[in-house]
């Protein structure tokens, strides 16, 4: 409840089932999940302010219920496919990849990778994780130079 989009330089939403069962609740009347109202908040304005945000394995899933709407953004889901169906509805997009790759929506400087999970060899989720944060820590310093040269003009 305490933290504000404007006191961190950059999100990574971790992977894992808890997640899911303690960030959001399933709404009967319309068959869908809805996220938290406070990460909501928190994700939306971190977004809104071009900060990078990257999510891991079920963290897609909350990233998609929190932007799906406003930003269409790409994801991978990884092996949680079960999601797949509602997040979609909701004008995310999804593309496959390897677990030690990464997804990179350039658009809305979102960052996605499959985390690990049973089905994926630990190596090459471990290789993922550690390419999204490289990649994200990467894009937080692009921007920040990018900002500090628009303030010195």
């Amino acid at each position: 409840d305490k933290v504000t989009p404007q006191d961190v330089d950059a999100l990574i939403i971790p992977g894992g089932y808890g997640n899911v069962l303690t960030l959001t609740r399933y709404n009967r009347t319309n068959n869908e999940y809805e996220l938290d109202e406070t990460l909501k908040r928190l994700i939306r304005g971190i977004y809104v302010r071009g900060k990078p945000i990257g999510a891991l394995g079920y963290g897609t899933f909350l990233l998609g219920l929190a932007l799906g709407k406003i930003a269409s953004p790409i994801l991978t889901p990884g092996e949680e496919t079960e999601y797949i169906e509602q997040l979609k509805k909701n004008g995310v997009m999804f593309t496959k990849v390897p677990p030690d790759e990464v997804v990179f929506d350039d658009f809305n400087n979102l960052f996605s990778a499959s985390g690990i999970n049973p089905e994926v060899s630990i190596l090459k989720g471990a290789k993922g994780i550690e390419n999204l944060v490289d990649n994200l820590i990467e894009a937080k310093k692009v921007r920040r130079s990018s900002d500090e040269r628009n303030r010195i003009r």
